[in-house]
């Protein structure tokens, strides 16, 4: 294996765990991560309790438009981040992310693009200090992996996808603990057939992980609004 700025290291497994533009990904798949159509700019709210707080309690709050959606969540710390969600199309050179430095011009563009949204709701742009730019990328519910050894992914670099199902951290910490299992497990003869073994379990496990999580794209920010998300709960009871 060759490092940044020269040389070399020889080691028995390489584990890629380097996020949704992994560098290892290439070596087992020709597939890479694909635009999901949706595009976040977050921040947090730190100060005092205010309408989005006060709202958002101790857990969500979910308000949803015309393929627009203001989500917040709260956090162990008492801050709660805000994402103001929207369908566009993608931007390739990342170029919207440029002008993040300049809150002012962020709040005056999503001031525009939820135009006609509750004030007090639009009130929390003014509580967000710093914003961040966050285009969704997911890769496809089903993956085959061409042969390879020696080499494993884990995490954003093996199956990155949108976060409504709020399971990205989740799978990352299963594919872990899974690999060390495989690895240590005795009807494994050799250290590929364990990766085998891995690999095949977790692409199994992540493709209906990967299927909810963009039903709940689908749900949250849809043409209809609110309604396909209610008439997923009153299909459910």
């Amino acid at each position: 294996m060759s490092l940044t700025g020269g040389g070399h290291l020889d080691a028995d497994l390489v584990i890629a765990c380097d996020g949704v533009r992994s560098k290892a990904r290439p070596l087992v798949t020709d597939v890479q991560p694909a635009y999901c159509g949706i595009t976040f700019v977050h921040g947090d709210v730190t100060g005092p309790e205010s309408f989005v707080a006060r709202h958002t309690g101790e857990g969500i709050l979910h308000a949803l438009g015309d393929n627009r959606a203001i989500l917040a969540q709260r956090a162990a710390d008492r801050s709660i981040r805000v994402y103001f969600a929207v369908r566009t199309p993608e931007d390739p050179s990342r170029s919207q992310g440029a002008w993040f430095e300049d809150s002012a011009a962020i709040r005056r563009r999503l001031r525009t693009t939820f135009d006609g949204w509750n004030p007090d709701l639009l009130a929390v742009l003014d509580e967000i200090d710093t914003f961040a730019y966050w285009p969704l990328y997911g890769m496809p519910a089903h993956q085959r992996w061409a042969p390879h050894s020696a080499l494993t992914l884990l995490g954003d670099a093996a199956h990155v996808m949108p976060p409504f199902g709020g399971e990205g951290v989740n799978m990352a910490l299963l594919d872990s603990v899974e690999l060390v299992r495989a690895l240590f497990a005795p009807e494994h003869g050799t250290l590929d057939e364990a990766i085998a073994a891995f690999e095949r379990s977790m692409l199994d496990r992540m493709t209906g992980v990967i299927e909810q999580a963009n039903a709940g794209g689908e749900l949250l920010l849809s043409a209809e609004g609110a309604q396909p998300l209610l008439d997923h709960f009153t299909g459910a009871v």
